[in-house]
């Protein structure tokens, strides 16, 4: 289920049949039609189009300035903040 919630999502992928869930074995027949739709039919032109638009996604979020990077600033600066927070109560205290 998983996996095909992510195809939706993300819109790359194909779904080959159930196999060990339904107790059978998948044929070459049915990856080789899923393999020609995946990189030939117009099915392929849509994933590629959703794969170029997560690969630019991925790189402006991985570039400085970036969400991680703005994430890691801003757990550095929450830190700095505790911790001269802390300095300072424990400074006022042993006077």
């Amino acid at each position: 289920m998983q996996s095909s919630w992510w195809m939706c999502l993300i819109g790359v992928g194909m779904r080959l049949s159930r196999g060990q869930a339904e107790n059978r074995l998948i044929l070459r027949d049915e990856v080789e039609k899923c393999l020609l739709e995946a990189t030939l039919g117009p099915k392929a032109v849509e994933m590629k189009q959703c794969a170029l638009k997560w690969k630019a996604a991925a790189a402006e979020a991985v570039a400085v300035g970036g969400s991680p990077d703005k994430n890691i600033q801003s757990f550095v600066d929450e830190i700095r903040m505790r911790s001269c927070g802390a300095v300072n109560s424990t400074s006022s205290t042993t006077q």
